[in-house]
């Protein structure tokens, strides 16, 4: 697989499913995807790519519903296959600054919106 395709995916599907991927499952990885490739009827890597991206891009209004649909189902399916089930949410120690950025982050965006609305943001 192309290397910044690679890196590219890696960056996308860590940032979305919300955990860091560990080089020396890169591949094994590798392997499902290209099995959810061929199940997908996909012709290559990029599309795969491309269509988990088009469904978390806000900015992306050239994609159908379908495509749309087809995409979230996707990332579901893609979480299912590189977890296993079980949850050890605090337990890599190189999770913990993203987990921190993203809901600072979130935060931000929920404070921003409510703000706009004229609601009013109570922090428990």
């Amino acid at each position: 697989m192309n290397q910044l395709l690679w890196d590219k995916l890696i960056k996308l599907i860590s940032q979305n499913i919300g955990f860091h991927i560990e080089p020396k499952y890169y591949q094994t990885l590798e392997h499902k995807i290209k099995d959810r490739i061929k199940i997908l009827k996909l012709s290559n890597t990029w599309d795969y790519y491309h269509l988990l991206k088009n469904s978390v891009d806000h900015k992306s209004d050239s994609i159908s519903i379908q495509q749309k649909y087809q995409g979230e189902k996707e990332w579901n399916t893609l979480a299912n296959i590189v977890t296993n089930g079980e949850s050890f949410f605090f337990a890599i120690a190189n999770n913990l600054p993203y987990y921190k950025k993203l809901l600072f982050l979130s935060y931000l965006l929920e404070k921003d919106k409510l703000i706009k609305t004229n609601k009013l943001l109570i922090l428990v």
